[in-house]
């Protein structure tokens, strides 16, 4: 590219004068000297220029062409150039190296001087260690000696407390828990270690309550002031069964009286509510008190065998359901909007008068029945449910003095009558005198009577 640029200038240099000397002699204009030294001048500038890049093709002896030795030297200084370079590189590398050998001597120096003090430490380590090692190992065979103490330990803290449930089970149970008896048997009912001790556990308890089948003496309803027996009627005592609170602990009372009562019409109670009854001590009493009335044998606690016999003589005559005509009675008469109006009282007599008719003997019901046929004015019905009642009990049933009492009130304005029945409610039962006399808004009047002779007033 070079050489040709060079060409092209050399041939105008040496055309553009010549054209002018023809122009002149085409135009017969006269050539002056000028032009010729011109021509002359643009010759020898432009020849060189035209040949400078043959002349540097032209061999020289032991040189060869200019071109090429310039060609070689310019390649020479290049690479001298770059040897110099290289050269510089690899003395800054060298003292770069040497620079890092010396700081790699120093720091081999300080890593030996480290590594000999930390082998040092490392040995007096190694010999603590073993020292700790020897303490340790008596200490881990005593660990190992205690854990398995330890796990023998619980395994027979455990056997012990599960024994000691057993026996807690056990314990409920008599007292009366139903609850507690059902835990037990189902310990009792599946494969275990202790299933030996709820077995055995359940024995106690059947021997226990057997045992008591067979006592002289058996707590019954008897007065609270007198500890007499006041001469209880069935209803009375179902109705008591029914609604006392359990935590007087009068419900076995009242089935042990049904045993002294005899009445057939209480076997219907007794099994329809045995099912029901959480009581163990309770279901106890009924079971005896069923073998007394039907002269079947139950075991103390076996409600099953009293639910098998009861599907079967449930439809009997003499076990009718008498009572439950005075049970809803009771639940209505408790209601807080009871005797609003006359409607109450008699839906009332219309429930009483089932029991009445179902059981002639349900002296209580009578009672209430004339009680309520009183506050109803129907005076003639209710002396006919008392006059009933005084012939079934030989004028001797404390309810019918005080329910009488009210009577004498009611219709007659009797109060010398009234205190005569109520003086004898008393002699019968001392505890009416706090439990119905006192506490009966319809008597407030009658206490402040000097005639009323409260048991109270003797001590």
């Amino acid at each position: 590219m070079k050489a040709t640029i060079l060409l092209i200038t050399g041939l105008l240099i040496i055309i553009a004068p010549i054209s002018i000397a023809i122009w002149n002699v085409i135009k017969s204009k006269p050539v002056t000297k000028d032009i010729y030294y011109i021509c002359v001048i643009s010759l020898i500038i432009g020849l060189p220029v035209i040949m400078i890049d043959r002349i540097t093709e032209i061999p020289i002896p032991y040189i060869g062409t200019i071109k090429a030795a310039t060609e070689q030297a310019t390649s020479d200084s290049q690479e001298v150039s770059r040897l110099r370079k290289r050269i510089e590189s690899q003395s800054a590398t060298i003292d770069l190296i040497a620079q890092n050998a010396t700081d790699a001597k120093k720091l081999s120096t300080e890593a030996k001087s480290l590594y000999e003090e930390l082998s040092n430490k490392n040995i007096l380590a190694d010999k603590e260690l073993k020292n700790i090692s020897d303490k340790i190992l008596p200490l881990e065979l005593k660990a190992d000696s205690l854990s398995t103490l330890t796990k023998k330990t619980r395994k027979e803290i455990l056997r012990t407390q599960e024994r000691l449930n057993i026996q807690k089970l056990m314990v409920a149970s008599i007292a009366g828990s139903r609850s507690e008896y059902e835990k037990l048997n189902k310990i009792a009912g599946k494969k275990s270690r202790i299933q030996t001790y709820a077995n055995s556990a359940i024995k106690n308890i059947f021997f226990y309550f057997m045992s008591e089948k067979f006592l002289t003496a058996y707590p019954v309803l008897v007065d609270d002031v007198s500890k007499k027996d006041i001469g209880y009627s069935v209803d009375e005592v179902i109705l008591i069964y029914h609604n006392e609170d359990p935590k007087r602990d009068m419900q076995e009372s009242a089935i042990n009286t049904l045993a002294i009562l005899k009445q057939d019409t209480a076997v219907q109670e007794i099994c329809d509510s045995i099912d029901r009854e959480q009581n163990l001590r309770v279901i106890s009493r009924m079971t005896r008190t069923l073998e007394i009335l039907t002269g079947e044998k139950f075991y103390p606690l076996d409600i099953n065998a009293v639910k098998k016999w009861w599907g079967k003589n449930r439809e009997q005559e003499k076990y009718k359901p008498c009572y439950k005509g005075l049970l809803e009675a009771c639940a209505l008469w408790k209601k807080p909007s009871f005797g609003s109006n006359e409607n109450d009282y008699k839906q009332v007599v219309s429930l009483l008068k089932q029991t009445t008719e179902a059981d002639t003997n349900a002296l209580y019901s009578r009672c209430l029945l004339g009680y309520y046929h009183t506050l109803l004015k129907e005076f003639e019905n209710a002396e006919k449910e008392f006059n009933e009642v005084e012939k079934r009990s030989k004028n001797n049933y404390r309810w019918l003095f005080i329910y009488k009492a009210l009577l004498f009130l009611f219709k007659d304005r009797d109060i010398n009558s009234a205190i005569t029945a109520l003086n004898r409610a008393m002699e019968i039962s001392p505890q009416m005198e706090d439990t119905s006399i006192k506490s009966f808004p319809l008597f407030k009047n009658l206490l402040e009577n000097p005639q009323l002779k409260f048991p109270s007033n003797k001590k």
